[in-house]
């Protein structure tokens, strides 16, 4: 139990530093437009590899190695190729920066979706709050996917706000769903108390 809490809590810990990323992103891009995606899009690949690298190096030094599930390796790697196609193909990835952010939203909301049915199964009566947000998700990204808008620019504007929202929607998402967890791990322990208690033996005097 212990272990799967560990897993449970790095998890969130995740999604949130990816979430405050977004937000700190979104409000970046909005507040300076004038930065050259062209630029951006180097810097994005070049912090693609410092990341691979991390992640490299922390899969051969903490040795996941020995213990299996653990995708350190194939993601650092996919990070370093990732960042090395952005350096290479500068115009191509400029050209589809909104898009790529629109998936990565798309896939944030697909996330939302999971959890909105593990909350059903832990039976919380506010299961489709969640739903709901992930269902505002999947048509913010969608919408940014189709692009319609005339000028390029208030494409990529409408994207930067979607980044920025989906960021909350997930912050939101992850705290509420801790707190589900922590109310079904209790109620779990309180059964488990009611039951000893029920099928203590009977003590007879002599």
């Amino acid at each position: 139990m212990e272990q799967k809490e560990k897993t449970f809590e790095s998890t969130w810990i995740m999604l949130v530093c990816i979430s405050v990323a977004y937000i700190a992103g979104g409000v970046l891009l909005l507040l300076f437009p004038q930065v050259s995606l062209p630029a951006l899009c180097q810097a994005m690949g070049i912090l693609l590899i410092i990341v691979g690298i991390v992640l490299i190096f922390a899969y051969f030094l903490r040795k996941r190695y020995l213990t299996p599930g653990h995708f350190e390796f194939a993601g650092g790697a996919a990070c370093i190729l990732l960042g090395v196609f952005a350096l290479m193909r500068t115009g191509e990835v400029a050209f589809a920066f909104s898009q790529i952010l629109a998936l990565l939203v798309l896939g944030d909301s697909l996330v939302k979706l999971q959890y909105s049915t593990d909350l059903l199964r832990l039976q919380e009566k506010k299961w489709w709050a969640v739903l709901v947000a992930a269902g505002i998700s999947i048509v913010l990204a969608m919408t940014a996917l189709a692009n319609p808008f005339g000028k390029d620019q208030d494409r990529l504007t409408f994207t930067y706000v979607v980044l920025i929202a989906d960021g909350v929607l997930n912050i939101a998402v992850v705290l509420f769903l801790r707190y589900a967890h922590r109310v079904y791990e209790n109620q779990i322990l309180k059964n488990s108390m009611e039951d000893t208690e029920e099928f203590q033996p009977e003590e007879y005097g002599e």
